[in-house]
């Protein structure tokens, strides 16, 4: 069998040391490093879902306020007794008149509202502002703002729709039944007084809203018609039924999904309107909100980058050390390699020891005069 050659295999325990200390090294250092990526990413990517979630709730119910604040304004003059008192005969010419002052009133006492009108309890309507003649005495019991506030009895925000009244704009309707104060009136309904609030206007605190909270919100009725939007035509009533989003809060459901919209691919959170029945959707685009994964990322693979280049540069120094040792070692076996050789062609025996006696050194004369073969004398 062929002996290795010292040298050769010296250097191959080195190279296989080294490659066990590169796995050993840089394989933690790695999988530390796919960890911390992989529960960072997850951390943020909570993160994301309650930011978005809460903006999402904050929005509900920021809107909710908005709309209550405009039925109990409605609400006030629905309780005005003077109004109440002209709708007992609300055909006659100073009743008429009573009405219509309170109708103006109501329209200008808080911008959005396009429209300020009165029905009797039917859903006949008696006036209108802006002036409408043409619809005055119609039968307007088909709206959704009749149903809502017959059916329960209390404020009620309605269904976006386009109201007939001059030009045509696009509304909700806060409806307040108007009931009868005097003594042994029992409450009855004496008819229902009407904000109509422009979408226009919901658009724009809506959209206030949004920017202040870094995010795109979707405001829709209870139909899942649009009343807010980014990008929502003026023109017209847009549908979001069949959006998943939408219509899982329409049931009462919230929870965060990740989608491709027209806008690109964003985080969404949809949410319920307590108390009107609407939606709100409130979108980030991924690349704002994980905007942190990626900077994260990259200071983590820039710190794991330094870490398995000092790894590598000691593995470096370590293989250095190890090839001049083993050169060194070589050298010693090379050195007395040629001094065996050199007492081998000696004419002369030649015997060494060391301070203990022992023999250490013996040439093939040493085993010609004295009998003992080098393996038998040395040692």
């Amino acid at each position: 069998m062929r002996r290795r050659h010292p040298r050769t295999g010296s250097q191959a325990r080195a190279r296989r040391l080294i490659a066990a200390l590169v796995v050993l090294c840089l394989a933690p250092l790695g999988l530390l490093t796919w960890f911390s990526l992989s529960l960072s990413a997850e951390a943020v990517r909570g993160q994301v879902d309650a930011r978005v979630q809460n903006t999402a709730s904050a929005g509900a119910v920021y809107v909710t306020e908005q709309m209550d604040g405009l039925a109990e304004l409605v609400d006030s003059y629905a309780r005005r007794p003077l109004l109440a008192r002209a709708m007992r005969r609300p055909g006659t010419g100073e009743h008429r008149a009573t009405v219509a002052f309170h109708l103006q009133e109501l329209q200008r006492a808080r911008s959005g509202i396009e429209v300020a009108f009165a029905t009797v309890p039917s859903g006949r309507l008696i006036d209108i502002v802006p002036r409408t003649p043409d619809i005055v005495g119609r039968d307007f019991s088909f709206r959704d703002w009749y149903k809502g506030v017959t059916a329960t009895g209390r404020p009620y925000v309605s269904e976006a729709y386009e109201t007939a009244a001059t030009g045509n704009a696009r509304v909700v309707g806060a409806a307040v039944q108007i009931r009868d104060p005097a003594p042994g009136g029992q409450g009855r309904v004496l008819g229902i007084v009407v904000a109509a609030y422009g979408l226009d206007t919901i658009q724009q605190f809506v959209d206030d809203y949004a920017a202040a909270q870094g995010v795109l919100l979707t405001v829709t009725d209870q139909r899942g018609v649009v009343v807010a939007a980014p990008g929502t035509s003026r023109v017209g009533l847009q549908s979001r039924q069949g959006d998943p989003l939408v219509d899982a809060a329409l049931q009462g459901r919230s929870g965060v999904s990740e989608r491709t919209t027209a806008a690109g691919r964003v985080v969404s959170a949809y949410e319920p309107v307590p108390g009107l029945g609407w939606t709100v959707t409130a979108d980030v685009a991924t690349g704002t909100a994980f905007a942190p994964i990626a900077e994260l990322r990259r200071t983590v693979l820039a710190i794991g980058a330094v870490l398995g280049l000092v790894l590598l540069a000691g593995l470096a120094l370590l293989g250095r050390a190890l090839r001049e040792r083993t050169r060194a070692e070589q050298r010693v076996m090379d050195g007395e390699a040629r001094t065996r050789e050199m007492l081998e062609a000696t004419a002369e025996a030649f015997i060494s020891m060391d301070t203990g006696g022992l023999v250490t050194i013996w040439n093939s004369r040493a085993t010609e005069t004295f009998g003992w073969t080098s393996d038998e004398a040395v040692g």
